[in-house]
């Protein structure tokens, strides 16, 4: 039996999962990520360092990705939010902030970049990766997104999803271009360039 086709099919009471446990098994497959890269994390491996049983990960998960996955949207979860202080521009600066940030995290951006990698060649892994973490991401946003089109005086479009996801993609597309594939850090002012580029073509429509 290889990782991606162990068992789905437990039962609820068999996936109950032990706190102490469950953190040790996200820790140690974070460690084996930076310390060998994604083919050298194996499920056996991530036992091993966690000191948990194979099968006990095979319940709780159904493949290495899956458990890197959980680890990415857990750091992700108490490293990145969208605060609300009645500047929606501000606002909009302040969480892609924090979004560059993490992903130049430890373990964070390692995780980030490994399931990103994998993604480009493996359509399983690019499914999972889109679902579980990217889609989330922008889901924090939309609504931030809404407020700045009701800001802008754009109401008549700020709850259209199509509007929003454009709006989306013309944040989001600079920072993890620059960031990711020209591998150059993303500044405050890189931030608010974003920000009043995306806005300032909004004003011109």
């Amino acid at each position: 039996m290889t990782e991606n086709d162990a068992p789905r099919e437990a039962s609820a009471a068999g996936r109950r999962r032990n706190e102490q446990t469950r953190q040790a098994i996200l820790n140690a497959a974070d460690d084996l990520l930076m310390e060998k890269g994604f083919d050298g994390v194996t499920i056996e491996g991530i036992a091993a360092r966690a000191g948990s049983g194979k099968q006990t990960i095979y319940r709780w998960w159904s493949s290495k990705t899956d458990v890197l996955l959980e680890s990415l949207l857990e750091d992700s979860d108490a490293e990145v939010e969208f605060l609300v202080t009645g500047d929606p521009r501000a606002d909009l600066e302040t969480f892609l902030a924090s979004l560059a940030a993490f992903n130049d995290s430890r373990p964070g951006g390692y995780v980030y970049r490994a399931l990103l990698s994998q993604s480009l060649i493996d359509p399983e892994i690019a499914q999972a990766f889109l679902e579980g973490y990217q889609l989330k991401i922008r889901q924090r946003l939309r609504e931030g997104v809404a407020r700045v089109l009701l800001a802008e005086g754009d109401t008549g479009t700020a709850r259209d999803d199509d509007r929003v996801s454009d709006l989306l993609d013309l944040l989001l597309g600079p920072l993890y271009f620059r960031q990711i594939i020209r591998n150059r850090a993303i500044t405050p002012e890189f931030i608010r360039q974003i920000v009043h580029n995306t806005l300032a073509g909004l004003s011109d429509r």
